[in-house]
């Protein structure tokens, strides 16, 4: 597979997976917004959260969600970085030092 073709394929990726992230927030803050927006906090379902004098209230479960996505993503970004470092480190160790230096 060429470079371009694989340039592509990858940024077409990475738009698709923006664009389901994308829409997956929004939905969750519509229903998040939604279900407490009438600030009854006696409901378990609802936290309040208090920033600069102003209070809103947030689903729980969005908050949970929002935290499992950030460590999914952290995750995913770990592994993502191991194994594009795996192919440049197998190249070099496969090197003879020596010829390497000669050309620098």
């Amino acid at each position: 597979m060429s470079s371009r073709r694989w340039r592509k394929m990858t940024w077409g990726i990475v738009a698709w997976s923006g664009l389901i992230l994308g829409l997956t927030v929004v939905q969750m803050l519509m229903t998040a917004t939604k279900n407490c927006s009438s600030f009854d906090l006696d409901d378990a379902d609802c936290i309040r959260i208090e920033v600069n004098g102003r209070s809103a209230a947030v689903a729980e479960w969005l908050v949970r969600g929002v935290v499992i996505w950030i460590i999914g993503f952290g995750v995913l970004a770990v592994i993502a970085g191991v194994l594009a470092a795996i192919l440049p480190a197998r190249r070099a160790s496969r090197l003879n030092v020596l010829e390497a230096l000669q050309y620098e």
